[in-house]
Order: C-alpha cells, then sequence, then structure tokens
C-alpha cells in the first residue's frame, strides 16, 4: 500500500516546477504530534507494516525552476488500517 500526495502546481508568474519538497510525518493519534518519517521526499510513500494503525501527513513545498520556495500546505491526517486476512 501506498500514500500519495495530491496537490495543485500554480505560479503566478508562469514559472514551471521544479524540485517540489515533500515531507511525511507520522502519528499513533490524530491529534497527536508528529515525527518527520526519514528519507521520505517523494510525492509517495511506500507504507511499511510497521507503519499500518498510524496517521499520516504530508507536507508540500512548492518549488519553480528559479529555486522560489512557495507557500507550503501540510494535509489532514489521513489513517492506515491494517486489515486482517482471511485464512
Amino acid at each position: 500500500d501506498f500514500l500519495k500526495a495530491n496537490y495543485h502546481y500554480s505560479d503566478p508568474d508562469g514559472d514551471a516546477e521544479s524540485g517540489t519538497i515533500f515531507i511525511w510525518y507520522r502519528s499513533s493519534t490524530a491529534e497527536g504530534i508528529y515525527t518527520e518519517i526519514p528519507d521520505e521526499t517523494t510525492s509517495q510513500y511506500t507504507v511499511p507494516g510497521a507503519d499500518y494503525s498510524n496517521y499520516f501527513k504530508v507536507k508540500v513545498a512548492p518549488v519553480d525552476v528559479n529555486g522560489f520556495v512557495g507557500d507550503t500546505a501540510t494535509s489532514d491526517p489521513y489513517y492506515v488500517e491494517l486489515l486482517q486476512q482471511e485464512q
């Protein structure tokens, strides 16, 4: 299973996107303290077994071709549940 950051990039000067920054976070509760997941810097996060039954957020910082970083946005919490497989 994986999570994917869905976002819309726009630039007031019409500059192309290049190098947008993604930071993934996890917490055991929706309103708890979120800790950064190391080395997860792409728009998609593959959820390993140990991360099931946790909440996740992603912060997106858009970057244009000139290196300008726009306003960041952070997602709402998303819960990934471990489902029991039928035997």
